[in-house]
């Protein structure tokens, strides 16, 4: 069952309850009230007449005449306020007078046979208040009979049950109507919060709750939903950049191994097919052996990044510029003389916490592509800084429009000249993965045919 029909049952059933048990006790209060005055009225209405019957008696009783108990009893009927049924009893029991007709006599044997001063009964259907008085004083003693029909209350009571029975029904079939329709405003949101969820299930992350009343419960419940859902879709998405990332990925690399393993290939088949002079031959192995360290040099930065993306940890440690800047100096030496390059070290003594190990790959990495985009006669300057440390280059520079993707793997602003100088695009990819894991900044600045600076921000 949904929930909005067992909320309007529980509502239903709570209303039919409270409705019966206020009802029952108004009813069973109206009617014993009634009940109370109708008995007090008889009471009053006894009362009075065994007085008149009881005056009745002393005046006749001067006369000596022997009826003169009934002759009092017949003048007394004449006052009488109601049509109760009343029998005159003398001292023996003896029945001296009635009112009561034949068809009455169940009723006044029951009177007849009253103990206490008042009792109700009920007979063939009628309810009957039966009074015990004595009237008589200085006449004599005498007992009074009195019977009262009080069945109009008893129908009285029934008839306002029953109005009240139907009333209840049709007030809960309104109710029932009015909350159905009441609630089927107030669930409406959470429709509409289902349909989104199941929009969303099918793959449709755009799907959105709509919110009607941020101040309740419901309205949270969709504002958090929408904030789920701009989640998964925000986690969707990256999740397809990283699954087109790891495709480009491959179909990258696939295409930086095919080139030198081609050359490999071929000059090695020349070699098995053809006779060739020493030239020749140094040659073809010269080509084979620059090909596979560049294969080489490829598999190291790939597994580099593979191990950095695994999630290593840099191992921190107080490093001097001085040292990280002259143990990068002479890993460079060779290639700085044959591109005839200079490099200017400039540093104060500054000292940076970081792993030893990953930032010097860091930094011969952007000194390797500061040298290899410079002309022969410039210049390469390394500064360090109190919170890093600063390349920059008088090279060739990178496009301005390159610049958001220059980190990422294989990407090459200038692919031939990159391949021909043995690159992959691997380096500042390899760099951004550091400085990542170090929590820097690695920041980028450059523009065609003005060089490039790049700075390295170190976070305290």
């Amino acid at each position: 069952m949904r929930l909005r029909l067992r909320v309007t049952a529980l509502a239903m059933l709570m209303s039919l309850a409270f409705g019966l048990v206020l009802s029952g006790m108004l009813l069973v209060r109206g009617f014993e009230d009634s009940l109370f005055s109708e008995r007090e009225r008889g009471r009053q209405e006894a009362a009075l007449f065994s007085f008149t019957l009881t005056a009745g008696l002393e005046a006749f009783s001067a006369l000596n005449q022997p009826d003169f108990a009934s002759r009092a009893a017949r003048t007394a009927r004449r006052y009488m306020s109601g049509s109760a049924l009343f029998a005159l009893l003398d001292e023996n029991g003896r029945e001296l007078y009635t009112n009561a007709m034949p068809g009455d006599a169940p009723v006044m044997e029951r009177a007849a046979a009253l103990k206490a001063r008042e009792t109700l009964v009920k007979l063939d259907g009628r309810a009957w208040q039966l009074l015990l008085e004595t009237p008589g004083g200085r006449a004599g003693a005498y007992s009074l009979r009195y019977a009262r029909d009080i069945t109009l209350v008893y129908e009285t009571a029934a008839r306002q049950t029953r109005e009240a029975v139907l009333l209840l029904i049709a007030l809960y079939a309104l109710t029932g109507i009015l909350l159905s329709l009441l609630l089927k405003a107030h669930f409406e949101p959470l429709r509409q919060l289902e349909k989104a969820a199941l929009r969303v299930s099918g793959g449709d992350y755009t799907a959105r709750a709509p919110v009607f009343r941020r101040e309740d419960e419901v309205g949270q419940v969709a504002l958090r939903f929408n904030e789920m859902a701009s989640a998964i879709k925000e986690h969707i998405g990256k999740l397809e950049d990283r699954e087109r990332a790891q495709r480009q990925f491959i179909a990258d690399m696939a295409h930086e191994m095919k080139t030198p393993l081609t050359a490999i290939i071929g000059f090695s088949d020349l070699l098995r097919r053809h006779e060739m002079d020493g030239e020749g031959r140094q040659a073809a192995l010269t080509a084979i052996a620059s090909q596979g360290e560049r294969l080489e040099r490829l598999s190291l930065k790939l597994l580099s990044l593979s191990r950095l993306e695994g999630g290593t940890l840099p191992e921190m440690k107080q490093v001097k510029a001085a040292a990280l800047f002259e143990q990068a100096g002479q890993a460079l030496e060779p290639l700085l003389q044959a591109r005839e390059v200079t490099l200017e070290v400039t540093e104060r003594g500054q000292a940076f916490t970081c792993d030893p190990d990953l930032m010097a790959s860091l930094l011969q990495n952007l000194l390797q592509n500061a040298v290899q985009a410079s002309a022969p006669g410039q210049k390469v300057f390394l500064t360090a800084e109190d919170m890093g440390f600063t390349v920059r280059d008088e090279g060739r520079g990178i496009p301005r429009e390159h610049l958001p993707r220059v980190k990422e793997p294989f990407y090459m602003a200038d692919s031939s000249r990159s391949r021909a100088q043995g690159g992959a695009g691997l380096g500042l990819a390899l760099c951004a993965r550091i400085a990542e894991l170090h929590r820097a900044q690695l920041q980028i600045d450059s523009e065609a045919g003005k060089g490039t600076t790049v700075q390295v921000i170190l976070n305290e």
